[in-house]
Parts: structure tokens; sequence; C-alpha cells
């Protein structure tokens, strides 16, 4: 869509980044490697996941595409507007046929959350539109954002369960680590592959 083509060896860190992805989710004894398929039959969350991110694949060219081609900033103002439109019309069609009462659409209490809320998704795009900047390349930037949040996601379990602020509650996240150490090494030979070999084709 415009957005840049991996070349071979980052196409192969690509995939080998989903596939640490893979291993650090069914790497634990009691989960099957075929589980991740059949939570989608079984799970309406998960197909629902699964869409945002068929959808993410198409947007995020985008954003890419508006950041070198137009104008980033009224680009993302546009479409959070939109965004806003929409979600406001799908609120007077929800309340108008009976599926929420009127307490729940209520800003009534909760003005603090929603600011908050409106202020990270704010900080949110930053990073989001910076990374096109340094990996001119969606599919990486893709991939990228993924293993970053699973990196992250390790870092936290691992603070959990040696953290002596919670007395041992998260003791369970750090015994965990012995099947996600092993995803995480491979998503790193998967961005090594990117970053020495992955120059936008």
């Amino acid at each position: 869509m415009g957005g840049g083509m991996p070349t071979v060896l980052g196409g192969i860190g690509v995939l080998i980044i989903a596939i640490g992805i893979y291993i650090l989710n069914t790497m634990e004894g009691s989960v099957s490697p075929l589980d991740p398929f059949r939570t989608l039959k079984s799970d309406r969350g998960a197909r629902m996941m699964f869409a945002v991110s068929a959808i993410y694949s198409v947007t995020a060219n985008f954003d890419y595409l508006a950041m070198v081609r137009a104008n980033e900033a009224f680009y993302l103002v546009a479409v959070h507007v939109l965004m806003s439109m929409l979600c406001l019309a799908l609120a007077v069609v929800y309340r108008a046929t009976g599926r929420v009462e009127a307490q729940d659409l209520s800003p009534s209490g909760a003005w603090l959350a929603l600011v908050a809320f409106g202020f990270m998704v704010a900080l949110m795009v930053i990073p989001h539109m910076l990374a096109f900047r340094f990996i001119p390349n969606v599919p990486y930037v893709i991939v990228t954002k993924r293993a970053g949040f699973m990196v992250f996601a390790v870092l936290m379990a691992i603070w959990l369960g040696v953290s002596k602020r919670f007395s041992g509650e998260y003791r369970d996240e750090a015994s965990n680590l012995k099947y996600r150490i092993p995803g995480i090494i491979v998503m790193f030979i998967g961005m090594t592959l990117i970053i020495l070999y992955g120059q936008a084709a």
C-alpha cells in the first residue's frame, strides 16, 4: 500500500519475531501449541483482537502515507475527530435501540477518567508516528511494536516477581519466565536480522 516492502532477510526477521511471540505464549506445559487456534474458534474476544490486528495492518499504512505525503498533525486531528463522531453516533444508536441504559452513557462522575483517557490517546500517537520516522517501513513498525510490548511485559513480570513491595504476591510471574525467556531470545534474533539486513526495499 506504499508503506515499504521488507527485504528477504528482513521478512525472515518478521517471521522469526512472530514465531518468538508464539513461543512466548505456548511454551508453558499446560498450553498446547494448537490452543491459540482453538481459542480463535471458541473465544469471541480473541476473534475480535484478530480482526483488530487485520485492520491495523491496513490503517498503519494510512498513518505512514499521511506522514510522508500530507500534514500528519492535521491527519491525526481529523482521524480522531471522525472516530469521536462515530463513537457518538454508535452511542445514540445503542441508546435508541435499548442496548444500553442512559446512565451507562452519562459522563457524570467520570470526567477525570475521560480527560485522562483522551490525554493518553494523544500521547500514544506520538511514538506511533515517530516510529515511522525512525523505521520508514510499515511491516517493520508493526512487528517491532508487538515485539516491544512483549519485551516490556516480560520485564514487568520480572519486576513484579522479585519486588519485595508486593510480598511475593506475583511469585508465579517470575517462575513463568522459564517459558517466556526463550520466546524473547527468538524475538531478539528476528530484530537483529531486521536491524542488520532489513533496509527498505
